[in-house]
């Protein structure tokens, strides 16, 4: 039995962006603002939220000389953007690539981000009898620029998530408030996994000369949790 995923060319964009009034209560911060300068300032504060919940619960899975393979080969040379992949030749994953981005052009005074990634695996059963599973990422990405996000699992029951939140804007004046938070949690219990087989994860001439931020997880294993999350905002601020 063989199974193989194969991407040439694969792209998906995800992009959420705004300008929203924010009203700070006595939990967060209190800002002091006075006449209409002040007013508007508040009015074009950012704020982006990324939240993830991934869960496998109960599964059993039994595979037997089972040929697994997810390629990514020649793609994305000198790309731009956002780029996200998942590829899953294996079976039973969660797989997510999630993009934030928080954006004002005016004077935002106050920016905050907020990012959660929730993930459980509990009571899952992975049996392997033999086989060969491969992740590769060859010759991609060269000369790329702006956010990458790349998931592959050859293997089974498992869960890759990158997360990006992303608060962009322009303030003048020393009052400027930049706010984040961030939680990360996993819950693992009662999971089994017996049996082998020949497992590679590989990248190899890929990446060179790339400039940006790049999120990879690669898992030709079992009932494994891989999360790559990347949470900040700045703000370009001239002090009279």
């Amino acid at each position: 039995m063989k199974r193989l995923v194969f991407c040439p060319a694969l792209v998906s964009l995800l992009i959420l962006s705004g300008s929203v009034a924010y009203a700070a209560d006595a939990g967060d911060v209190t800002l002091t603002v006075s006449g209409i300068e002040g007013v508007e300032a508040i009015s074009s504060a950012v704020s982006g939220d990324g939240l993830v919940n991934q869960t496998l619960i109960g599964n059993y899975l039994e595979e037997r000389d089972v040929i697994s393979t997810s390629i990514m080969q020649d793609t994305f040379q000198d790309g731009r953007g956002i780029l996200s992949v998942n590829q899953a030749s294996g079976n039973i994953n969660n797989q997510a690539n999630v993009r934030v981005l928080a954006i004002t052009d005016g004077e935002g005074l106050l920016q905050d981000y907020s990012l959660a990634v929730s993930t459980r695996s509990i009571k899952n059963t992975v049996i392997v009898y033999g086989g060969e599973r491969e992740d590769r990422i060859s010759n991609s990405f060269g000369g790329a620029v702006g956010i990458v996000g790349v998931n592959q699992s050859a293997g089974s029951l498992n869960q890759q998530v990158n997360v990006l939140v992303l608060g962009i804007g322009v303030a003048l004046g020393p009052e400027v408030v930049a706010l984040g938070d961030a939680a990360l949690g996993e819950t693992i219990a009662d999971n089994s996994a017996s049996g082998s087989s020949n497992r590679a994860d590989i990248i190899t001439d890929s990446f060179t000369g790339f400039h940006g931020i790049a999120q990879v997880n690669q898992s030709s294993g079992d009932l494994n949790i891989l999360g790559n999350s990347v949470g900040f905002s700045f703000i370009r601020t001239n002090v009279p």
